[in-house]
């Protein structure tokens, strides 16, 4: 009975090594082109605004603020602003909303617009998040220079 168990064994061993060893071959062949045909190497690169990608404006008036929180910290601060999301520090621990909330006022703040016209669109339970801001008046550059200036002052 051990033989016969052995024998399966040693099958299935070389089964796997077999299926690894064309796994390795099949890696080393060439890459397939897209569906056009063109080389993806002669596509021009499409230039993004890098500023205005953390703040983009809706089209019933509003803007979304796509924010990287790091919650715990000792102050409240902007440490950094990316083409993907704006950094800031809350001071409030993320437990059960806290930091949300705190980090709510503080984009407030910021803006200079009522706590109630901040609301937490994506992320509640995440790190990136996005707000949505309620703001007359306001463009996507008057908010950008609102945080660079937070962020040399922090």
């Amino acid at each position: 009975m051990k033989t016969v168990c052995r024998l399966y064994q040693y099958r299935w061993i070389s089964h796997i090594a077999h299926r690894s060893q064309s796994t390795r071959v099949s890696s080393n062949m060439p890459k397939k082109k897209g569906k056009s045909g063109n080389d993806s190497s002669q596509k021009q690169p499409v230039v993004v605004d890098e500023l205005h990608d953390p703040i983009q404006e809706k089209k019933n008036g509003t803007f979304s603020i796509s924010v990287h929180a790091k919650p715990g910290s000792k102050q409240n601060a902007v440490t950094e602003i990316t083409s993907e999301a704006i950094s800031v520090q809350v001071s409030a621990p993320a437990m059960e909303g806290e930091a949300n909330v705190e980090l709510g006022k503080y984009i407030a703040s910021i803006v200079g617009v009522r706590k109630s016209d901040v609301s937490l669109t994506k992320g509640m339970r995440s790190r990136s998040k996005v707000f949505s801001v309620t703001a007359c008046g306001l463009t996507v550059d008057q908010l950008l220079d609102a945080f660079k200036t937070e962020l040399e002052a922090g």
